[in-house]
Parts: structure tokens; C-alpha cells; sequence
């Protein structure tokens, strides 16, 4: 992943002792993009999920009504049943990974806000677990816990045409305290923009980072 690599390098050569990384308004993306960018703020091995599931190993039954992404039902053979789960071995961070070469070992502080979901909150759960970093702003829309993301089922509603994507697969993060669930990632900090923050155009979450 050539940027993350390129501004790790750029922040070590600038010999950088403080990170600030905004993940307010970011809604994810790829599964692999967190596990490998949190690998440039590790101390030490980690293993970042702690299993990946799918609800079964058979043909989906949506899939008549569906687009399915290619290559999704050639895997499911490999999908592994085991005390009532179906689980899916098909993902590198299920494995013990090491900190990047470059890797930043100072100070970081996250900002984070309730559009931040899905991969990104995956990120926030590991930092979070893992006590790299300060988080300053709001909880994430994202749970602590994991999410359904992955692969998605692309559904055409016949009447009205409207699209809706379902998740066919449940990431849960290796966290320290499986008992908060059904909430987001925490801030250490708590901040809220008013509306004259706005309408001012001062970003105060981001000013707390910098003034801490």
C-alpha cells in the first residue's frame, strides 16, 4: 500500500514525535487497510481479528434476488465449521502479524465521530484495545466489538429499484473486553463542535489534539 508506506517514511525523516490521524466522517473501505496501517503504530505482535464468519457454507439464498461479487461462492468450500459457527479462514489478519520497519512509536492521538464505521472503527478497536493512542472527539458509529461488512450482497428491490447491500460476513476484533458491546469506540476526550464552532469555522477537536 504505497501512501501508507510513503508517509510513514515521510513522518520518520521528519523525526515526528506527535501523530494526529482523523478518522471523523471516514465510513471504511478495505478490510486489509486497517490491519495494515495499524501495523505502523504496533509495539509489538498482535493479531488483529479474532475470527471472521460468514452464516453458512452453503449457496446463499439471496442469491437469486442478488449480484453476488465474483469469486465469493468459489471460496465457500474453505469456510470451516466449528462449534456452530462458520468460519472463515480466507483473511491475513486472523494471523499474528509484526510492527512495520517504519513503525511510529510516539505519542498519537485519534479523532474520531459517529460517521466513523466499519473498517475504520475496526482500526479505532484495535488502537483502542491496545492503548496506542488518545481518542479525542466522539464515539464511533462503529462497534467496538466488530461489524457485518466484507463481502455484500447486492439487492434490486423489484418495485421501487432501490438498491440495498447486505452483509455476508461478521468481523470480530481482538479486543481486551469483549463485555462492551453494542457500543462504539469511546473518546478518552469528549468533544462536540457547536453550532458557532461551525458557523466559525474552528475545528475544536482537531485544536485539543494540537494543544495537547
Amino acid at each position: 500500500m504505497p501512501f501508507i508506506d510513503s508517509a510513514f517514511l515521510a513522518i520518520k525523516n521528519a523525526g515526528a514525535k506527535t501523530l494526529v490521524i482523523d478518522l471523523r466522517n471516514n465510513e471504511g473501505g478495505v478490510e486489509e487497510y486497517g490491519g495494515y496501517l495499524y501495523a505502523y503504530l504496533a509495539r509489538q505482535p498482535f493479531v488483529y481479528y479474532r475470527k471472521v464468519t460468514v452464516a453458512n457454507n452453503k449457496e446463499p439464498t439471496v442469491k437469486q434476488y442478488a449480484f453476488l461479487p465474483p469469486g465469493y461462492e468459489q471460496a465457500l468450500p474453505h469456510v470451516q465449521e466449528k462449534n456452530g459457527e462458520f468460519l472463515w479462514p480466507l483473511q491475513e489478519y486472523l494471523s499474528e502479524h509484526l510492527p512495520k520497519a517504519n513503525a511510529f512509536n510516539h505519542k498519537v492521538y485519534i479523532l474520531t465521530n459517529g460517521f466513523s464505521f466499519s473498517v475504520t472503527a475496526e482500526f479505532a478497536s484495535t488502537v483502542r484495545t491496545t492503548k496506542r493512542a488518545i481518542f479525542i472527539g466522539e464515539e464511533t458509529g462503529g462497534a467496538y466489538e466488530g461489524n457485518n461488512s466484507g463481502v455484500f450482497a447486492s439487492v434490486t428491490l423489484p418495485n421501487t429499484k432501490l438498491t440495498a447491500g447486505i452483509p455476508l460476513m461478521g468481523f470480530y476484533m481482538n479486543t481486551d473486553d469483549r463485555t462492551k458491546k453494542d457500543r462504539g469506540i469511546q473518546p478518552d476526550i469528549t468533544l462536540v463542535a457547536t453550532v458557532q464552532d461551525l458557523l466559525k469555522g474552528r475545528d475544536v477537536v482537531l485544536e485539543k489534539a494540537i494543544e495537547e
